[in-house]
């Protein structure tokens, strides 16, 4: 697990570094986890599995490098969507739909399969881009008037 995700943290340190516009970076990102992911389905479902598992400490470790991750994808849609940034309720949410689409094809993804893993990278990048493009995030604001539970 601890080398997987090391992988991870390393596949974006070095795209980050990349001078690229965010949106490219996001699409190299995506496109590098696929390729990890398709060779290391045992170790992302221990990873996202398990984690509950281990001791505190080694715990509190991976959730450390997960959260650099996550804050480097956010810093990367805050970029191409500045308006976001006045809407931290939402950060979490659209990159959780991010890692939700790619993260779980290990329980699914067949590289033998009709599409490719680059190709499927493009078509996550594709559909959180033109998500949030079309997102009006007063929309979505944590005050949910008329709602009942």
């Amino acid at each position: 697990m601890a080398e997987h995700l090391d992988d991870l943290v390393d596949v974006v340190e070095t795209v980050d570094a990349q001078a690229q516009p965010p949106k490219v970076l996001l699409r190299l990102v995506t496109a590098r986890f696929m390729a990890k992911y398709v060779e290391a389905a045992a170790s992302q479902k221990v990873l996202l599995n398990e984690l509950d598992n281990l001791p505190q400490e080694r715990r509190r470790e991976v959730r450390k490098k997960q959260q650099r991750i996550v804050d480097k994808l956010q810093e990367w849609i805050m970029a191409i969507r500045p308006d976001l940034r006045d809407h931290p309720d939402l950060h979490r949410p659209i990159s959780m739909i991010y890692f939700g689409m790619v993260n779980w094809t290990h329980t699914w993804f067949d590289k033998k399969g009709p599409v490719a893993a680059d190709r499927f990278a493009d078509l996550v990048v594709d559909i959180l881009l033109k998500g949030i493009d079309g997102l009006s995030p007063e929309a979505y604001s944590t005050a949910r008037e008329g709602l009942t539970t």
